[in-house]
């Protein structure tokens, strides 16, 4: 079987199989670990018996399996599969970081994801500072699953926003936030739509006015009927399904940026609606938008040629 996630590394000193990993008899003959493209097949002897006894418990290995051939076949085998993880670290980071059951599951989540950097995945998420702008039962559901998975409700300076409204927000909220440098996250209803995104990294991704801008191109009018409308009151006919759904992917991609990875929202924007699947749409960042003139004011003063808004942007969009 071809693994689906290749081993980092060189096998650990202390094995320990993947939380949740299961073991079943396969034929007469084997055992199989795992499921699918993420699996070993090993022969089924009382020898490969006790190493998996040992693997799933994270104890030491027996001194007279240490150096066996069936000993060696087994743990190559599962390494290859990318089933093996350190054991005393994994033991380490469940003590020091997990709580209770939830806390245990998103843990051994995210060991199965990156066997080689959950433990300082997880370390950086304990220091992580996100903050939550808005209603108080939507910033509760949102701290709750930032709690879970890492991620304390901490004061401080933010690493990252996460801005929710009901419908569009003033523009004005979100451009303190661009002035600041401060990475956010916007997540707001439509009518029958939720929107997420766009991410913002100043200076690296479309903002919100770029969008305005690109939507003003399209409709030059539009403009003034978004700034009357971010000030109506009436009560917004949001799907409370789509919205708990957007939540989760919201906090989704403040985890991924967290962790140094890109957000699904990155200079771009997700619709959820009635359609089955979401729809995603990449934007560049508009020449006529403010966020972009610090770079061109470094380029000018250094007398460096500026390459094409356009060329800048392409290169800054996520493929997925």
């Amino acid at each position: 079987m071809t693994p689906a996630h290749a081993p980092a590394g060189p096998l650990p000193g202390q094995p320990r199989l993947l939380p949740g990993t299961a073991v079943a008899r396969r034929d007469a003959q084997h055992l199989q670990v795992g499921l699918d493209a993420r699996a070993a097949v090993l022969p089924d002897t009382p020898e490969v018996r006790r190493v998996l006894g040992a693997l799933q418990e994270g104890a030491p290995l027996a001194a007279d399996l240490r150096d066996s051939p069936g000993t060696a076949l087994a743990l190559g085998r599962l390494h290859t599969a990318g089933l093996l993880v350190d054991g005393p670290a994994l033991r380490t980071s469940l003590a020091s970081y997990a709580a209770g059951p939830v806390e245990r599951a998103a843990l051994a989540a995210t060991w199965c994801a990156d066997p080689a950097g959950a433990a300082a995945r997880w370390a950086v998420r304990r220091q992580a500072v996100v903050a939550v702008d808005g209603p108080s039962p939507d910033r509760v559901t949102v701290e709750r699953l930032l709690a879970t998975a890492g991620v304390p409700t901490r004061t401080g300076p933010p690493d990252v926003v996460l801005v929710l409204r009901e419908r569009q927000p003033h523009r004005s909220e979100v451009d303190t936030l661009t002035q600041q440098d401060r990475p956010h996250l916007l997540v707001h209803g439509e009518l029958d739509h939720v929107v997420l995104g766009p991410f913002v990294a100043p200076g690296r991704t479309a903002c919100l006015r770029c969008l305005d801008a690109h939507l003003a191109d399209l409709d030059p009018r539009r403009p003034l009927v978004l700034e009357q409308q971010t000030d109506v009151t009436a009560p917004v006919p949001l799907d409370p399904v789509l919205w708990q759904l957007a939540l989760a992917w919201a906090v989704r991609d403040v985890l991924r940026w967290v962790d140094g990875e890109r957000p699904s929202t990155w200079s771009a924007t997700v619709r959820l609606g009635p359609d089955p699947s979401p729809q995603r749409q990449e934007w560049l960042r508009h020449p006529r938008c403010g966020c972009g003139w610090a770079e061109l004011a470094a380029h000018q003063c250094s007398g460096a040629s500026l390459p094409s808004i356009e060329r800048r942007c392409s290169r800054e969009q996520v493929s997925q």
